[in-house]
């Protein structure tokens, strides 16, 4: 398996959260945390940004069968 970093711009278009969000979620242990590659650079591990994603599907709310 190939690990691949992703910046937070790309968060953003994926899952249509803010950055402050997404930063909020990772304080509160609600998100993946990210890796520093330098002082002002960090990234996240993909699998585990798709992964969350996943984890987030069956939370939403369900529709009434008629």
């Amino acid at each position: 398996m190939t690990v691949r970093f992703i910046k937070i711009k790309d968060i953003v278009n994926t899952t249509s959260l803010s950055e402050s969000n997404i930063y909020a979620r990772m304080a509160s242990g609600n998100f993946p945390k990210s890796i520093k590659l330098g002082p002002r650079t960090s990234v996240w591990v993909e699998s585990e940004v798709q992964a969350w994603m996943e984890q987030q599907i069956p939370s939403r709310p369900q529709e009434e069968e008629v």
